[in-house]
Protein backbone atom coordinates (compact mmCIF):
# COMPACT_ATOMS: atom_id res chain seq x y z
CA UNK A 1 0.00 0.00 0.00
CA UNK A 2 1.43 3.35 -0.96
CA UNK A 3 0.70 6.03 1.57
CA UNK A 4 0.02 9.60 0.62
CA UNK A 5 2.91 12.01 1.12
CA UNK A 6 1.74 13.32 4.49
CA UNK A 7 1.09 9.92 6.01
CA UNK A 8 4.37 8.40 4.87
CA UNK A 9 6.34 11.39 6.17
CA UNK A 10 4.80 10.73 9.57
CA UNK A 11 5.83 7.07 9.56
CA UNK A 12 9.05 6.64 11.50
CA UNK A 13 11.87 4.19 10.89
CA UNK A 14 10.33 1.59 13.21
CA UNK A 15 7.03 1.88 11.36
CA UNK A 16 8.66 1.26 7.99
CA UNK A 17 10.56 -1.73 9.38
CA UNK A 18 7.33 -3.10 10.89
CA UNK A 19 5.59 -2.66 7.52
CA UNK A 20 8.47 -4.48 5.82
CA UNK A 21 8.16 -7.42 8.23
CA UNK A 22 4.40 -7.44 7.61
CA UNK A 23 4.89 -7.52 3.83
CA UNK A 24 7.48 -10.32 3.91
CA UNK A 25 5.86 -12.27 6.72
CA UNK A 26 8.98 -12.79 8.82
CA UNK A 27 11.81 -10.69 10.21
CA UNK A 28 14.61 -12.64 8.50
CA UNK A 29 13.20 -12.08 5.01
CA UNK A 30 12.48 -8.43 5.79
CA UNK A 31 16.04 -7.90 7.05
CA UNK A 32 17.45 -9.45 3.89
CA UNK A 33 15.34 -7.18 1.71
CA UNK A 34 16.27 -4.09 3.73
CA UNK A 35 19.98 -4.87 3.42
CA UNK A 36 20.13 -5.85 -0.28
CA UNK A 37 20.78 -3.19 -2.93
CA UNK A 38 17.57 -2.49 -4.83
CA UNK A 39 17.56 -1.41 -8.47
CA UNK A 40 14.28 0.48 -7.94
CA UNK A 41 16.11 2.58 -5.36
CA UNK A 42 19.02 3.37 -7.71
CA UNK A 43 21.06 0.53 -6.21
CA UNK A 44 20.76 1.78 -2.64
CA UNK A 45 19.74 -0.54 0.16
CA UNK A 46 16.30 0.25 1.54
CA UNK A 47 17.80 0.48 5.04
CA UNK A 48 20.18 3.24 3.91
CA UNK A 49 17.21 5.42 2.96
CA UNK A 50 15.31 5.16 6.24
CA UNK A 51 16.96 8.17 7.89
CA UNK A 52 14.96 10.75 5.94
CA UNK A 53 11.23 11.19 5.31
CA UNK A 54 11.82 11.16 1.53
CA UNK A 55 13.83 7.96 1.81
CA UNK A 56 11.14 6.28 3.90
CA UNK A 57 8.56 7.30 1.31
CA UNK A 58 10.70 5.77 -1.46
CA UNK A 59 10.98 2.50 0.48
CA UNK A 60 7.22 2.41 1.11
CA UNK A 61 6.59 3.08 -2.58
CA UNK A 62 8.71 0.05 -3.52
CA UNK A 63 7.05 -2.08 -0.83
CA UNK A 64 3.54 -1.28 -2.07
CA UNK A 65 3.52 -3.51 -5.16
CA UNK A 66 5.32 -6.29 -3.26
CA UNK A 67 2.55 -6.18 -0.66
CA UNK A 68 0.06 -6.83 -3.46
CA UNK A 69 2.13 -9.61 -5.03
CA UNK A 70 3.53 -7.56 -7.92
CA UNK A 71 7.28 -8.10 -8.28
CA UNK A 72 9.32 -6.14 -10.80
Amino acid sequence: MQLSGGASNMMDVDGVIAKTVDVFGEAEKATGWLDDPNRLLAGATPRSLLSTPDGREQVLTVLGPIDYGVFS
